[in-house]
């Protein structure tokens, strides 16, 4: 669990232009993304209140390549979380998935926030990749387009 004092560190949800559920449900993903419980390219069992559920990170498609799929990407990454729910969920649907709501991020966009969720450039990503940019953004409010290009 983050420290109290390190999440003080991270920028306010005001500064980085978003909601205070916004802010506190992505502070929870770089939370597990940094907990060692998630592996790339596996499932791990996560507790999410009263439900335990697989849940795996993957950024290896951009989201309209998965079948030529017509569903937006919220429905494609984050099925309705059940009990026995198996969960694929890149960083936007790791934090709609933990506060459970799915149209968490359905407003506008920052360009900072909008290159995080979507600007990662090369895939697949790893998780400790994904948990550098997230932190990065909470501590400056910051992402560069193609941000993963930049990782190695």
């Amino acid at each position: 669990m983050l420290a109290r004092t390190e999440i003080d560190l991270f920028l306010s949800a005001a500064q980085l232009g978003m909601t205070e559920k916004q802010r506190k449900y992505l502070v929870l993903t770089l939370e597990l993304l940094e907990s060692g419980k998630v592996i790339d390219n596996e499932y791990s069992k996560i507790e999410l209140g009263n439900d335990s559920i697989q849940y795996k990170f993957d950024i290896k498609h951009w989201w309209h390549d998965l079948n030529d799929s017509k569903l937006p990407w919220w429905r494609l990454f984050f099925p309705p979380v059940t009990k026995t729910a198996t969960v694929i969920c890149c960083i936007g649907g790791t934090a709609c998935m933990l506060a459970n709501d799915e149209d968490l991020f359905l407003s506008k966009l920052s360009d900072n926030l909008d290159n995080l969720f979507y600007g990662f450039g090369k895939v697949p990503v790893k998780v400790i990749d994904a948990a550098t940019q997230l932190r990065k953004f909470l501590e400056t409010g910051k992402c560069e387009l193609d941000w993963n290009n930049k990782n190695g």
